[in-house]
């Protein structure tokens, strides 16, 4: 399984390079916009994934032994990142694993990965069913991040009364 996944994520790098090298100006005016948005939405199925890796690192312990003391802060130093994207993405894989049905609304384009953020402290209410958070994701489903963070916010203030 190993070889495998290495496999899949060798072809995600080298797709990476193939469209780096490709001079976004050179694409018709035709064709740009449904480019961008396609590009777009496989970004974000892949910071879903990532999310997924992130989750398995941390689980493992993968900053045991360096000088970090975190995964985020190991994920920070191993990337060349700051710690605050580095914290999110780990927050992300936190409540991607609380809510798989979020992890596959991002995935199937029905909720944008902003919209998880607005999600996060609902999910990870430990006293949530599923009917509930299915309802609560059903809410916030193609409207704007903005938006669903209103949505989300309103859920929590008549819950808490």
């Amino acid at each position: 399984m190993d070889s495998e996944i290495g496999d899949v994520v060798g072809s995600v790098e080298a797709a990476v390079a193939a469209l780096t090298s490709c001079d976004p100006f050179a694409v018709s005016s035709n064709l740009i916009g449904s480019l961008t948005v396609r590009l777009q939405r496989a970004l974000q199925k892949l910071q879903v994934c990532q999310a997924g890796f992130v989750s398995r690192a941390d689980a493992c312990a993968v900053w045991m032994g360096t000088t970090e003391r975190s995964t985020a802060a190991w994920l920070a130093t191993a990337t060349g990142t700051s710690f605050g994207p580095a914290r999110r993405q780990v927050d992300l894989a936190v409540v991607l694993d609380a809510a798989p049905s979020v992890r596959e609304a991002v995935i199937d384009g029905t909720i944008a990965l902003e919209t998880v953020a607005a999600l996060g402290s609902a999910v990870l209410d430990p006293t949530l069913d599923a009917d509930t958070l299915g309802s609560l994701v059903d809410s916030v489903s193609g409207i704007a991040p903005s938006q669903a963070r209103k949505v989300v916010a309103r859920w929590e203030a008549v819950r808490v009364s």
